[in-house]
């Protein structure tokens, strides 16, 4: 039986999208790993803006609720985000 290391996560920077409401904002990620946290008071939504070329709403997009960290570790190449 042989094992594979698996090399950890580790944060490389942030990127704060800075009063995001009503208006979609694209964030280029690179294909790189990443988390979500909303640290606003509304809702977040969003969504992978390279596969169909449309922007995150809140009927196309996946919920980060407020005061929250989507749990989940994602790649995207161009993240689209609203809240």
């Amino acid at each position: 039986m042989s094992y594979t290391y698996v090399t950890p996560y580790a944060i490389k920077g942030v990127t704060a999208g800075a009063s995001l409401a009503a208006t979609a904002v694209s964030i280029d990620v690179a294909g790189r790993a990443f988390m979500i946290a909303n640290t606003g008071a509304q809702p977040l939504y969003f969504k992978e803006y390279n596969e169909d070329s449309v922007a995150a709403t809140a009927a196309n997009g996946m919920l980060v609720a407020a005061g929250t960290v989507c749990p989940i570790v994602l790649t995207a190449t161009t993240l689209s985000i609203i809240s």
